[in-house]
C-alpha cells in the first residue's frame, strides 16, 4: 500500500498536528506501508524542495512571498493551487493507492481536486474544529 499524505505542516515544526502525523507515519511504516509526504505553504521557510527528518522524506511546497502573502483570500487560493500542483507532480511519478489529506480545508480542497483528476481514493482527516477547544472549557 502506498499512501500520499498531504499536510499543512510537519516535523521539524513542533505542534500537536505534526506529532500526531509523525505517529501515524511511524505506525504505517511498521505495517510495511509506503508513504509519501507533501507539506503545504504552512510549513514556512524551507531549506529545499525535499527534506529528510527523522528518517522520513518530506516534499515541501514553497511558501508565499510578498505581495501574494499579503492579499487576503487570494493568498489562500494560491496556496491551495501550489499544493495541488506539487501533489500532481508527485502522483505523476509515483501514483499512490490512496490520498490522506490532513486538516485544514486548504489541504483538503486540493486533495479533492487531485482525487477527481487522478481517480485516487481520498481520506480527509478532520482533526479539530476551530474554536472547539474554547467550547470544551
Amino acid at each position: 500500500m502506498h499512501i500520499l499524505h498531504l499536510l499543512h505542516h510537519s516535523i521539524p515544526l513542533d505542534s500537536a498536528y505534526s506529532r500526531r502525523t509523525k505517529a501515524i507515519l511511524e505506525q504505517q511504516a511498521k505495517l510495511g506501508w509506503r508513504t509519501t509526504q507533501l507539506t503545504g505553504c504552512g510549513q514556512g521557510l524551507m531549506r529545499s524542495a525535499q527534506e529528510e527528518v527523522d528518517s522520513m522524506r518530506f516534499h515541501r511546497t514553497a511558501p508565499l512571498t510578498f505581495p501574494l502573502k499579503s492579499l487576503p483570500g487570494i493568498n489562500r487560493l494560491v496556496e491551495m493551487w501550489r499544493l495541488a500542483r506539487q501533489a500532481g507532480k508527485i502522483v505523476s511519478v509515483t501514483p499512490p493507492d490512496i490520498i490522506h489529506a490532513h486538516f485544514p480545508a486548504q489541504v483538503g480542497l486540493p486533495a479533492l481536486i487531485l482525487k477527481k483528476r487522478c481517480r485516487i481514493p481520498l481520506v480527509y482527516e478532520m482533526q479539530a474544529y476551530f474554536g472547539s477547544s474554547e467550547l470544551d472549557r
